[in-house]
């Protein structure tokens, strides 16, 4: 996991953006950093829950596929385990 953001603007939603790619990933955190954005990366969908969990983000951005993961899978686990998001 790899915490990226802009030190002068904590006020917009953290986001979470998992892909197994780590140059979507940079690509990604580039343009919302932009933006203003706090941005966390991962390119692991195995400890999503616990990242999720930990990390409080607004919003979550993940691929479909994430290394052996299924995106829709992890999808559900997130929505079985009611965090918010």
């Amino acid at each position: 996991m790899k915490r990226t953001k802009r030190e002068d603007d904590e006020a917009l939603p953290r986001i979470l953006i998992v892909d197994d790619e780590d140059t979507v990933c940079r690509l990604y955190a580039e343009e919302l950093m932009d933006e203003g954005h706090n941005v966390i990366t991962t390119t692991d969908g195995g400890g999503l829950l616990e990242i999720i969990e930990h990390q409080k983000s607004g919003v979550i951005v993940l691929d479909i596929k994430v290394g052996i993961y299924d995106g829709l899978d992890l999808l559900q686990d997130i929505r079985k385990a009611r965090l918010q998001v």
